[in-house]
């Protein structure tokens, strides 16, 4: 009977895993754990933290009968659990688990040894290994759980039989325990889930239950058959339901931290990151959410691939949008702010942020006919934060201010002046050169060198023309190689993206 049921119970918690999953709206509000990036508008800012557990399988209990009894002896159990995400690795749980516990006997034995139900109370910390282990993961599609606690235990033997020797046949009456009896216990298990949306993960669970009291199998801990301390070990089904993760970004669905990178610094904050009204939420230390919030008529967000400048098909439409606007009042001015995410060194953060606001300053005046005197960009590098910002896809990208021209004069004459600090620092580093030759140092690209010595990242192409029989490709420049930094005319000085890519093209 208890067979039966216990399938039906199973059967009932993948119904409702199933049915919740297809009922979820389809309308993108929480962060959704198969692709944040699908969430790059309309994510909700806020935070969802709970969930709901239930599980249903079967337990073996670990008595001491020893050689009297069979192994494994599986019963059902269930469980019902409450969870709190303090970050998308470490969670709380408190946990309710009833356990129906069997000892059958081998042949010449009794039938049953040992008759029992167990309920059982218990707290865990767990861990989530699958974000500790993939932080930059634009997916959370599976769950990896470790989990350790403790708890107390109240159970109640209905049939055993007590110690009198250690073979119990059938010449021996069976005793009971008129009342419930009591234990504390340390915990630990774990579980792999698989999110069957943005509601609903359904996964299998495991876990053992070590009572420091040997009285479970009431035998008593003066017992001659007590050789080790009793203990149940349970393997369920287990269905969350993550709360209000329809309305809001659940933490359950957010890949993990990312730790700083790359300058060793031990007292970076740790960080994660999700988009939010195609922006970023910033979750700082202790789980602190720092939002960026923006009037969204007037703030756009362009994203580029990693380590990339180009505007691929999305970014082009987003640039669209900006210069639709643009184009229909003339009183707009734009501030174009380029940003990277925290890997790499400041020297190349610096010049891929300045290189990716001007090309979308270039698309707006080169596509769209727009005034360069209505535009000002400039690179801030790493995104705001600093270098303890988590290394996700939605800080690559440019920030798209409009505002009225009237408010625009003190912005574009500080990134003008900046940028004849630029072009003044490029000079002063070409008369610095040693017969126009430098020697590479490690890790150094042609877009950085087009930038130190020219003040244009685009300049790159004219350092590999003059290199060409030096360097195999534009992509990798060897540590000691000596190149020809050559002497730029002024149109050349100010190429475009564009023109550089033509460039390009006719030197292959």
């Amino acid at each position: 009977m208890y067979k039966k049921s216990i399938l039906a119970v199973l059967a009932l918690v993948l119904t409702l895993g199933l049915y919740a999953a297809e009922q979820e709206e389809t309308q993108i509000k929480g962060a959704h754990p198969y692709d944040l990036e699908e969430n790059a508008s309309g994510v909700a800012p806020e935070f969802a933290r709970w969930t709901i557990g239930l599980s249903a399988g079967f337990n073996s209990f670990d008595g001491d009968f020893a050689s009297e009894m069979k192994h494994p002896i599986w019963m059902p159990s269930a469980a019902l659990s409450l969870e709190c995400n303090l970050t998308p690795m470490w969670y709380l749980g408190l946990e309710y688990n009833y356990d129906w516990y069997k000892v059958f006997g081998k042949p010449g034995n009794a039938d049953v040894l040992l008759n029992g139900m167990m309920h059982r109370a218990q707290a865990y910390l767990g861990f989530d290994l699958i974000s500790a282990c993939f932080p930059r993961s634009q997916k959370k599609i599976f769950g990896w759980d470790l989990f350790v606690g403790g708890g107390y235990g109240w159970f109640k033997n209905s049939v055993y039989y007590p110690d009198y020797t250690r073979y119990h046949t059938a010449d021996y009456a069976p005793m009971s325990h008129d009342k419930f009896h009591d234990g504390a216990y340390l915990l630990a298990g774990t579980m792999f889930d698989f999110n069957l949306g943005r509601v609903v993960s359904l996964g299998v669970r495991g876990t053992y239950a070590y009572y420091v009291r040997d009285d479970v199998d009431g035998r008593g801990p003066t017992s001659v058959a007590s050789k080790n301390n009793d203990g149940i070990f349970d393997v369920s089904l287990h269905l969350r339901f993550k709360l209000a993760a329809v309305k809001k970004t659940h933490l359950k669905n957010i890949s993990g931290f990312a730790y700083g990178m790359g300058d060793g610094n031990k007292n970076r904050q740790k960080d994660t990151v999700v988009v939010i009204n195609k922006d970023t939420v910033y979750m700082m230390s202790q789980a602190t959410a720092a939002v960026q919030s923006y009037n969204e008529d007037n703030y756009f967000f362009v994203y580029f691939a990693n380590n990339d400048n180009n505007l691929d098909d999305k970014a082009l439409i987003d640039v669209q949008q900006i210069a639709t606007r643009m184009m229909d009042d003339e009183s707009l001015c734009a501030e174009i702010i380029g940003r990277c995410d925290n890997t790499g060194s400041e020297e190349l953060n610096d010049n891929l942020g300045y290189a990716r606001a001007r090309n979308v300053r270039d698309e707006l005046v080169e596509e769209y006919r727009i005034d360069p005197s209505r535009i000002t960009y400039s690179g801030k590098g790493i995104v705001v934060g600093g270098r303890s910002t988590g290394a996700y896809s939605p800080n690559r990208r440019c920030d798209i201010r409009l505002m009225n021209c009237a408010d625009f004069g003190e912005i574009k004459q500080a990134n003008d002046e900046r940028e004849a600090q630029i072009e003044a620092a490029a000079a002063q580093a070409r008369e610095e050169r040693v017969d126009g030759v430098i020697t590479a140092p490690e890790g150094l690209t042609l877009a950085g060198i087009a930038r130190k010595y020219y003040g244009n990242t685009y300049c790159w192409v004219f350092v590999y023309e003059a290199n060409r029989n030096t360097l195999k490709t534009p992509n990798y420049i060897p540590q000691g190689t000596r190149l020809v930094i050559p002497d730029l005319t002024e149109e050349q000085l100010h190429i475009s993206k564009r023109n550089a890519e033509t460039y390009y093209e006719n030197l292959k």
